[in-house]
């Protein structure tokens, strides 16, 4: 039983270290090529790579799976199925067809739910009480192939988009342990996806993490947390970025105008005015400058009560 494992980030870690925890035979790992990151632009593995590298496994990082000589060198490894977990290609039907038990996908979501790049932010951004894994046979869509297994995780109040990252891997680890033997012994019946109930979640970019006031407080939470670790909600005060890293939205109105910084009550909770309800502000960052609780952010810049801030 030789398998081929494709992934690139954190989120595919436990799942590879789950399929050499089981004494699966890996023939080759895929993942992306090293990319330049910091400050120095020096090359940096994907978190995949440097876990394949510690169990000396064959590694393979190509630009494209597309091209014939790249469909070639994989055929070459021979082997019976695919697990592949956020890798970052489509993989074409040449591929797809070469498995004698097929390419599992292990998607962080429930599926038709989320199809696409982002869907634990998008779980976050529409203030989900759950989402969840879903396994699934791969075709030449994007993530519409019949279901094999699925199982729900609720949403914590407080998750970001890094911790309910690190839940539904390890979730969608342990789900695919069950999976996998059940499906090569033909215990699991597929079930097609109902494609007209799909939502697809598109990429993210360093733009999308600009908080706009005039939403709701409630959003704006959202925002935040779905946007940490990256791109981060930020917005801009006395022409510097500023960071919210952590918020909550409570009801109220106030006569300030819609980004207007003020204590709310006397226990000195410091609030912004939305276009629905007051945001709280616990952690922030100014640019230049390290993390700081809005105390500490207040006792250093006491002119930050009172100030607007704004999307540029």
């Amino acid at each position: 039983m030789r398998i081929a494992f494709m992934g690139t980030p954190l989120f595919a870690v436990p799942i590879l270290e789950m399929l050499v925890e089981d004494d699966y035979e890996i023939a080759v790992v895929y993942t992306q090529p090293d990319r330049p990151a910091g400050r120095g632009r020096s090359e940096i593995s994907s978190p995949v790579k440097q876990v394949a590298k510690k169990y000396d496994l064959p590694i393979c990082q190509p630009i494209s799976l597309r091209r014939e000589s790249e469909i070639r060198t994989f055929a070459e490894f021979k082997v019976d199925l695919v697990v592949l977990a956020a890798f970052g290609f489509f993989l074409p039907k040449p591929i797809l067809e070469l498995q004698k038990f097929g390419n599992l996908n292990v998607h962080p979501s429930l599926l038709p739910f989320y199809r696409g790049a982002s869907p634990i932010m998008s779980a976050l951004l529409r203030g989900d009480e759950e989402t969840g894994s879903s396994i699934f046979l791969m075709d030449e869509g994007m993530d519409s192939g019949p279901i094999l297994t699925q199982r729900s995780l609720p949403v914590a109040a407080n998750d970001t988009t890094k911790t309910l990252t690190d839940r539904l891997s390890q979730h969608g680890a342990e789900l695919l342990r069950e999976t996998i033997p059940l499906w090569l012994d033909n215990k699991i019946d597929p079930t097609p996806q109902d494609a007209n109930q799909a939502i697809y979640s598109g990429l993210v970019n360093k733009a999308d993490g600009l908080i706009d006031w005039s939403d709701s407080a409630m959003a704006i939470s959202r925002e935040v947390r779905a946007f940490d670790p990256w791109p981060s909600s930020f917005t801009y005060w006395e022409g510097k970025r500023l960071k919210i890293l952590k918020s909550s939205p409570i009801e109220g109105n106030s006569q300030s105008e819609i980004g207007t910084i003020f204590s709310t009550n006397a226990s000195g909770d410091i609030g912004v005015v939305t276009g629905d309800g007051i945001l709280l502000i616990d952690k922030l960052q100014i640019e230049g400058r390290g993390i700081m609780s809005i105390d500490q952010f207040v006792n250093g810049y006491p002119n930050f009560l009172g100030a607007k801030l704004t999307q540029k």
